[in-house]
């Protein structure tokens, strides 16, 4: 089985990261390993070359949270390509998500300006 203690041998390469916003503190741990012999499926993938491993941790207050994240990949061990590659993924992520909301709440406030100019539309017409 896979886990955080596949990162604590010499083939390790590690990175940090902290943010201080918004009332929080952001703390990233990012490892990658080029040690994967011990895995029975490596063959299954084209190019394979390394696992990483974010740990992030996120303090709200006196309030704690954990959340570990593994990728595997093609690129050789290096902790800050991974840092660098993953904060860029979930950017774009992010910001299509934006795009989503926006235009779906758009599509929401026309909605209910449509539904409300038929509904004085109705009443104007049958009440004369």
């Amino acid at each position: 089985m896979f886990c955080a203690k596949q990162f604590q041998n010499d083939h390790t390469r590690s990175s940090k990261q902290v943010e201080k916003s918004h009332g929080r503190i952001d703390i990233r741990r990012y490892r990658t390993t080029d040690a994967i012999d011990f895995l029975d499926q490596k063959e299954e993938w084209n190019d394979f070359k390394s696992i990483g491993m974010i740990e992030s941790e996120r303090q709200i207050g006196d309030q704690v949270s954990m959340e570990h994240q593994f990728y595997l990949s093609s690129l050789p061990s290096d902790a800050k390509t991974l840092a660098k590659a993953v904060r860029q993924h979930w950017g774009n992520e992010n910001g299509l998500h934006h795009v989503l909301d926006v235009t779906a709440a758009r599509f929401i406030m026309n909605s209910l300006i449509y539904c409300f100019l038929i509904s004085v539309m109705k009443s104007v017409v049958l009440n004369g």
